[in-house]
């Protein structure tokens, strides 16, 4: 029996912005098929052929993620979907693979919302720091927006609380936008479309952090020791 080897010991895994050296397979085959330079004998799947089951040694939370694997050879810009037949004949010579999850329909719905007909609105914490947001204000809620903070900055939706200034980038701080309107300097609720709660292109909206309940719970079962 003879073995295929590659001179390069490892392939990186990518997932998200999260990379990692994973071994490289090695292939055992007893011949060819048909004549073609076909590895007989070794399963098409790239599970079956160990990359797989790297990636998820790598990345343990996709053992229970739906997911497919692109890979990346020399030369290549960018990686590419591949048919499970092909993965034999590069698993000697990929230099990458990327993990595909497939998006879910709140995903893709977020996608759309910041995609089509979208507008920047400016997200500030309490610390100062600034996050820009492109998002349709037509058609995307306070919880769609919430969702998209906790994707970018890691605060849960739950703790968020938003509040609607009278500052605006193009505007300035103009407080006469204000002016015999109650929205401003009020948590924007749901129930409505942004545009509805008078958020504008190039607003900024003020992110403050609730306490977890987690935290509130352990203060209270403290008090009581």
């Amino acid at each position: 029996m003879s073995t295929v080897t590659s001179a390069l010991p490892l392939i990186i895994a990518r997932y998200g912005e999260q990379s990692i050296g994973i071994p490289r397979p090695t292939l055992h085959f007893s011949g060819y098929d048909n004549g073609a330079n076909i590895l007989a004998g070794i399963s098409a799947s790239p599970q079956d052929n160990g990359i797989r089951l790297s990636v998820q040694n790598a990345f343990p939370i996709l053992n229970s993620t739906r997911y497919t694997l692109a890979a990346k050879l020399p030369g290549m810009q960018e990686p590419m979907d591949v048919v499970d037949s092909l993965w034999p004949r590069i698993c000697a010579t990929v230099a990458e693979v990327h993990v595909r999850v497939p998006l879910s329909d709140d995903d893709k719905r977020l996608k759309r919302l910041t995609e089509l007909a979208a507008c920047e609105i400016t997200i500030k914490t309490e610390a100062g720091q600034k996050f820009q947001f492109n998002v349709n204000l037509q058609c995307a809620t306070p919880s769609d927006l919430k969702r998209l903070v906790e994707k970018e900055i890691g605060v849960p939706v739950e703790q968020q609380l938003i509040i609607h200034t009278n500052e605006n980038l193009s505007a300035g701080n103009d407080r006469n936008r204000c002016s015999g309107n109650s929205h401003c300097a009020h948590e924007i609720l749901e129930g409505e479309v942004l545009v509805n709660c008078f958020v504008d292109p190039d607003d900024v909206l003020l992110l403050k952090i609730r306490p977890s309940e987690s935290r509130s719970m352990d203060v209270v079962v403290r008090s009581r020791r």
